[in-house]
């Protein structure tokens, strides 16, 4: 008992200052944490530095500077894109951002427009960032490839999930909460999911996803099938004539 509760005063459960501050070391010199599931792990870095800022900062500027001034101004002085270009977090937010900040988009809109987006961010091995994200293997335990591996449309619903994270020792919405900004989700009655690049906050502690489903899994109809006996009259006449003889 005494070891079991001093395996839990030790979990981490938050991505406190001591975190961060851990997770800016080089991978091999960071000092393991246990976290929920008790298992010891490197801390990982969500976070930007001031000189993350200011470089990436720098970065958006530069790739923006042909974006129309509408597009700028309805996200806000304070807004850039939090992460590394090449990823799909990067493509997911810079989608909404080019459609509109603080406004509704449909995902078939959003999906159209994030091919655009990511065919147009190539590596050193000239291979753009949409081909990479396509061609990820599903993901595997061990060698086995898990049962419920997401196609493309779910890893893209995911991922725009996954960045509502603010919580527990994998936030992985903090860089856009350092900018003022958090991705919100709705999904209506009939199914259909719509996003939205929300910079309107003044502040990193007022910064709060939304999310919201109307959406109910219809449930499945069992058809009752009902046992019909039917009487045969040429039986019936065999019996009724055996008994009388």
């Amino acid at each position: 008992m005494a070891d079991d509760k001093t395996q839990e005063d030790n979990i981490v459960r938050d991505y406190t200052s001591a975190m961060r501050k851990e997770s800016e070391k080089k991978m091999e010199k960071r000092k393991e944490v246990m976290n929920r599931r008790r298992k010891m792990v490197a801390p990982r870095k969500y976070h930007m530095t001031p000189v993350n800022i200011k470089t990436l900062k720098k970065r958006f500027d530069e790739m923006t500077k042909d974006i129309s001034k509408s597009v700028k101004e309805a996200a806000g002085i304070k807004f850039f894109n939090p992460f590394r270009q090449a990823g799909i977090y990067y493509g997911c937010v810079q989608t909404l951002y080019l459609l509109g900040s603080n406004e509704w988009h449909e995902y078939i809109t959003v999906y159209n427009k994030m091919t655009d987006v990511m065919k147009g961010i190539m590596d050193s091995h000239n291979v753009d960032s949409w081909t990479r994200f396509q061609a990820r293997s599903p993901r595997k335990i061990g060698q086995k490839e898990v049962l419920t591996a997401k196609d493309e449309e779910g890893r893209i619903k995911q991922n725009f999930r996954v960045l509502q994270r603010l919580g527990g020792i994998h936030p992985y919405g903090y860089r856009l909460a350092q900018v003022f900004a958090c991705i919100d989700i709705k999904r209506l009655a009939d199914g259909r999911y719509f996003y939205k690049l929300n910079t309107s906050f003044k502040s990193s502690v007022q910064v709060k996803p939304f999310y919201e489903s109307k959406y109910k899994k219809p449930r499945k109809v069992v058809e009752k099938i009902e046992k019909v006996v039917v009487q045969s009259s040429e039986l019936a006449d065999e019996i009724v004539e055996g008994v009388m003889k």
